[in-house]
């Protein structure tokens, strides 16, 4: 039997051993990695779920206006769901990397991803909302007064804010959304370790360097 912590200074009287240790043996389910790395894990969930809910927000809040634009201009609707459809596809570490050079290694980068991924789900669940709303009570909504505006947000809105749930919470949970912050975290450890094994006159220099303060390794 392991006496004391895992971890701990002396096991069976002994230092511990890659037998003994489950971070000196890399294993898949190690208690001890989550006790010494707490404050992390905390952090980064925190993190985590702050991205998400800023992108999901911002993504409604765009999704929306381009849904009501696509229904109003029946034309355009082909073009709006191809170009949010096209960009979805688009791997979340290759969309960090097209973004890196204008928005730097911050939030902003993989905020903007995530808000372009959130909108294909959810311009399409605006408009298969707005398209749910039976013809006759859009009847009975003219029938009584309302004008197109009126009739939208007092009608059709409340109508499909079912489905616009669905959409948001199914856009919280998709598989981009839910591996994108991950993959950020991937890409600007890549491109630190790079900056921090690169001469000063490397292409990989950060701009917050200032002349005459070196960097250290």
């Amino acid at each position: 039997m392991i006496e004391g912590v895992i971890g701990s200074p002396l096991i069976h009287g002994h230092p511990p051993t890659v037998a003994d240790d489950c971070l000196l043996r890399n294993a898949w389910v190690c208690p001890e990695y989550v006790r010494t790395r707490s404050a992390d894990l905390v952090a980064a969930t925190a993190e985590h779920l702050q991205i998400t809910l800023i992108s999901v927000v911002i993504g409604a809040v765009i999704a929306l206006p381009l849904a009501l634009v696509a229904r109003r201009f029946r034309r355009l609707r082909p073009g709006v769901l191809g170009v949010s459809t096209a960009i979805y596809t688009i791997p979340s570490l290759a969309l960090f990397s097209l973004l890196l050079p204008f928005t730097g290694l911050s939030e902003r980068t993989v905020i903007i991803g995530l808000v372009l991924y959130t909108l294909t789900i959810l311009v399409r669940a605006v408009l298969s909302g707005l398209d749910g709303v039976p013809e006759e009570v859009r009847d009975a909504g003219r029938g009584m007064g309302y004008s197109t505006n009126g009739l939208l947000w007092r009608v059709e809105l409340p109508l499909a804010l079912p489905t616009i749930m669905a959409g948001i919470r199914v856009a919280t949970v998709s598989p981009n959304v839910a591996t994108a912050a991950h993959s950020f975290g991937s890409l600007a450890l890549a491109v630190s370790r790079q900056i921090a094994n690169t001469p000063s006159s490397g292409p990989f220099v950060s701009r917050s360097a200032k002349p005459g303060v070196s960097r250290s390794a």
